[in-house]
C-alpha cells in the first residue's frame, strides 16, 4: 500500500506557508518533501528541500518578483532539482 502524510500550516498574518510531506510508495521507498514560502513586498520566495529514498537531498530556491505596473511577473529558481525536460537520462 502507498501512503502519504502531509502537514500543511498557512499563517495569512505573516504571510507564510509551510508544507512537509512524507510519501511510501509500494515498494516501501520513502520521500520526503519540505516547503517554506515568505510572502515579499514585490512577490514570494519559496525554499524546497526534498529527500530521495536514496538518502539524496535536491534543494531548490524559489524567487517570484512582480510589477504590477508593467503586468509582469519575474521568476528565478536556483538549486540542484532540474525541471523534468531537463533531467539527465
Amino acid at each position: 500500500m502507498a501512503t502519504r502524510k502531509t502537514i500543511v500550516v498557512n499563517d495569512r498574518a505573516a504571510g507564510s506557508r509551510s508544507v512537509d510531506s512524507t510519501t511510501t510508495g509500494f515498494n516501501g521507498r520513502t520521500t520526503a518533501v519540505s516547503s517554506d514560502a515568505q510572502r515579499t513586498d514585490e512577490g514570494y520566495v519559496r525554499e524546497v528541500t526534498r529527500t530521495q529514498p536514496d538518502g539524496g537531498v535536491n534543494q531548490r530556491s524559489i524567487d517570484v518578483a512582480c510589477d504590477p505596473a508593467v503586468q509582469s511577473c519575474a521568476r528565478t529558481a536556483t538549486g540542484d532539482h532540474l525541471p523534468r525536460g531537463l533531467r539527465k537520462p
